[in-house]
């Protein structure tokens, strides 16, 4: 991301500035720019360029200069993915391209994004997986469904989660009480009430020992000990020991973590060496994607970028 301000709607430069200054963002390790100001009631990442936002109680999509491209008109949208977009019109699931034009209809009781050509897509109460000519290819016959990573899919029958392949065959039976797709060659998954980490061949490369666990990225992992979060490496080193009381994976050599019980105010960023990157002084924060990052100040969501020293 290049070090400038973009003019967003009314808001001129001086404006940008005062925004970037007025929230405790300036630290001696780098520098952190309010790149488009809190308007919104919700966001999500952004995604080939353009994120989905919430205002006036319908969802859209702008792009980094905070500008909309597709009208707010969604009941729910969610981000770019592959091209297309998961968007709810009138109870019903479809997807837009990035013109804003439907080219699957709504259709869906609920969608997720598309992975590896794949989206799973509920219809009733069963989940299976369509291709983007809006066909399932994968019929609706899972209680839970997520996306395809490594050409492997986390499913759920009977409250008992499984991995199945591109042709919906189980590639690792059903046996874990819940189950995440897989990143970086590693699934986090739950057995006996803990979660742990599995190979695509099932084989469990780290032990169910841990509260709660997140996806592996950049070769790092955020599990909960107890009531703290730290960070593991794929060996099951702790790199960063459990001390936070959230945590999110690390994207683009930081992770979004938060201190304290209350949200308000206490959620920042660390780098992989656990120092602070960005101070706790955000409500809420998603993570940094395409050099840009989510994050709420009084209710309000924006989008920060962080420049390095």
């Amino acid at each position: 991301m290049k070090n400038i301000m973009y003019k967003i709607g009314n808001l001129s430069l001086a404006m940008l500035i005062f925004f970037t200054f007025s929230i405790p963002s300036i630290y001696s390790q780098g520098q952190v720019q309010l790149f488009i100001s809190p308007q919104f009631d919700d966001v999500g990442d952004f995604m080939e360029g353009l994120a989905p936002v919430l205002k006036n109680g319908k969802w859209g999509f702008i792009n980094t200069k905070g500008m909309f491209v597709i009208n707010p008109q969604f009941v729910k949208a969610y981000p770019f993915m592959e091209g297309l977009a998961a968007i709810e019109i009138n109870n019903k699931w479809g997807y837009i391209n990035k013109n804003g034009k439907i080219v699957i209809d709504a259709q869906f009781d609920a969608a997720t994004d598309f992975s590896e050509g794949f989206a799973a897509a509920k219809k009733g109460n069963k989940w299976g997986y369509i291709q983007k000519d809006g066909k399932f290819s994968i019929q609706p016959i899972f209680d839970h469904a997520s996306s395809f990573k490594l050409g492997l899919a986390p499913v759920a029958q009977h409250n008992t989660w499984g991995f199945i392949d591109v042709l919906g065959r189980f590639s690792i039976g059903k046996q874990f009480e819940a189950a995440k797709s897989f990143h970086e060659g590693l699934a986090a998954i739950q057995k006996g009430g803990n979660w742990g980490y599995i190979d695509t061949n099932g084989n469990m490369i780290i032990p169910t020992k841990y509260s709660a666990a997140g996806s592996f990225s950049e070769g790092i992992a955020p599990v909960r000990v107890k009531d703290k979060w730290g960070f593991i490496n794929r060996k099951d080193d702790f790199i960063i020991q459990p001390k936070f009381d959230g945590a999110v994976s690390f994207y683009e050599g930081m992770a979004a973590i938060r201190i304290g019980k209350q949200i308000k105010g206490n959620v920042g960023y660390i780098d992989e060496t656990g120092s602070y990157v960005i101070q706790p002084t955000y409500d809420w924060a998603e993570s940094f994607s395409a050099g840009m990052a989510a994050v709420q100040i009084k209710k309000k969501w924006g989008y920060i970028g962080y420049i390095a020293p």
